[in-house]
């Protein structure tokens, strides 16, 4: 018996030791990549770095983050960020976020609002194996406008090479006259490098190519289904076909004037417009179409119906 102790005594003290020796280890691998990010002209700070979670995690938490690239393009801020780990399975990482956090780009700042958002990463050498995220509400406050998602979810999975698997789906916030609306994607797309740990450290991958299975919006009984491949220059800029189907498409473009997403004076045209479009395919509350994209510019046949912005990581 008095052996048995002993041996329970020092494999405890061995742990500890481990413990503490990995939490001092993690502290200064942190601390050394913001000052690595500094050094290469980054804004990378925080106020404060909390290690706990003794005997079995490592619960890193952050408060007062800031980081930014050295051009100014992308800046996020944020009043904490934890980080948890298994002392035993280093590489598999879940992270929870604050209920509010900003993020600045060129297009201007975008204060995000959720509730339980947090995420997991699998890592495997510092490769990305799978992510996934979800997040019970999320709004986005945008220059454009606000953007108001409930029962989030989206995985990222890593399939071979360079290619990697998206999937994501959404509801919308209920309407007044209790609406239901939602948003699902599930689509593949190509990098020009593997998604790893290093990614953070400089410029990241930029897709080459999406295959897009199939994007889908809903509200009420009408739908809008989206599906195509398109190919993706240095620039991002999109080229290829995509195949529109609506369903209830009356629904859909009333909803969208008034909400103002299109201006009052185009939803008339455009209702006369759909409308010989779905006469002439047999079907009037049914759109069947093909866009053509090239070099950013989407078009129906020989009539340009608007632009695909560049597709590229921040």
């Amino acid at each position: 018996m008095k052996r048995l102790i002993i041996v329970c005594v020092v494999a405890g003290l061995a742990w500890s030791g481990h413990w503490f020796w990995s939490a001092h280890q993690l502290r200064q691998q942190t601390e050394a990549w913001f000052e690595a990010r500094r050094a290469a002209g980054w804004e990378a700070r925080y106020d404060d770095l909390t290690v706990l979670g003794f005997p079995n995690r490592l619960d890193a938490t952050f408060t007062d983050l800031t980081v930014a690239d050295p051009a100014g393009s992308v800046r996020w801020q944020a009043p904490f960020l934890q980080v948890f780990r298994l002392i035993y399975k280093p590489e598999h990482l879940i992270l929870v976020w604050p209920e509010d956090q900003t993020l600045t780009t060129a297009a201007g700042t975008t204060t995000v609002s959720d509730e339980g958002m947090r995420a997991s990463l699998v890592l495997d050498e510092g490769e990305v194996l799978r992510s996934n995220l979800e997040a019970r509400s999320l709004t986005l406050e945008m220059p454009g406008g606000v953007l108001a998602m409930t029962d989030l979810t989206a995985a990222l999975a890593h399939i071979d090479a360079d290619s990697y698997r998206l999937a994501f789906n959404a509801s919308g916030p209920a309407a007044e006259d209790e609406t239901t609306s939602g948003f699902s994607a599930d689509a593949t797309f190509t990098l020009d490098a593997p998604l790893t740990q290093d990614s953070l450290n400089g410029p990241p991958p930029q897709p080459t190519g999406i295959s897009l299975r199939l994007a889908e919006y809903r509200i009420g009984e009408a739908s809008l289904k989206l599906s195509g491949d398109l190919d993706l220059d240095a620039e991002g800029v999109a080229s290829g076909t995509l195949s529109l189907q609506a369903e209830n498409w009356r629904e859909l473009l009333d909803a969208a004037g008034a909400r103002g997403d299109l201006p009052t004076a185009l939803v008339t045209p455009l209702d006369q417009s759909l409308t010989l479009v779905a006469n002439l395919r047999g079907n009037p509350e049914t759109l069947d179409l093909t866009l053509e994209v090239s070099e950013g510019r989407l078009s129906l046949g020989l009539i340009p119906v608007g632009r695909i912005p560049p597709l590229r990581l921040p």
